[in-house]
């Protein structure tokens, strides 16, 4: 049944524009209008607060200013703002010299799914990588990829390359990396096989 039909068995009043429409089915609740519309506002008001502090930390670089907002709409409002702006908390913290939070609040947003599990792993991983844990950054390097829609080899060896450096492998090395995120038959068994060959290649 459509919203005119609707209209009509109820014998509702003709209405003169659209914005009539929506004011009496937001005043009558009709088919749950008004509880959408209320959830919509909210998460416009969170978003445009997002968006002004994002504006205005690019005038000021004041990194505790745009934390404290972006910490209430993605955190502490409940629900929290649904954006994928979500994820430039973490690239604040990190600037901000704060990994510890940068590192809880990924974990979070994995729980809750509030961001694609592939762009949370990166972002560990790029944390990682700066705190010169380059193991633990490849491993989640591979996990990154391999939760993409579609892997880009040169994306990802662009990734772990700076890691790979460190850890002294070489283009051989890294073309397995590269095989293991295309071919393994699951994250676990990735993962196995990683733990495997860095006892062979004797870097652990």
């Amino acid at each position: 049944m459509g919203i005119l039909d609707l209209f009509k068995r109820k014998n509702v009043p003709k209405k003169e524009s659209e914005e009539d429409i929506q004011q009496y089915m937001y005043e009558n609740d009709i088919m749950g209008y008004r509880d959408r519309q209320d959830r919509l506002d909210y998460q416009y008001a969170l978003l445009s607060k997002v968006n002004a502090a994002a504006a205005q930390y690019k005038q000021d670089k004041d990194l505790s200013a745009v934390i404290a907002v972006f910490e209430d709409a993605f955190i502490h409002a409940d629900p929290p703002c649904h954006s994928s702006q979500n994820l430039d908390l973490v690239k604040f913290y990190v600037k901000a010299g704060q990994n510890d939070k940068a590192w809880g609040y990924l974990n979070q947003l994995f729980v809750t799914q509030e961001a694609p599990v592939d762009k949370i792993r990166i972002a560990q991983a790029n944390i990682l990588k700066k705190e010169n844990r380059h193991i633990e950054a490849i491993k989640m390097y591979l996990m990154g990829h391999r939760a993409k829609y579609a892997f880009n080899k040169n994306v990802f060896i662009k990734d772990i390359k700076p890691s790979a450096n460190k850890l002294g492998l070489n283009d051989t090395q890294i073309e397995y990396l590269v095989f293991m995120v295309e071919e393994s038959a699951s994250e676990t068994s990735m993962l196995n096989v990683y733990n495997q060959i860095l006892k062979e290649w004797e870097i652990i």
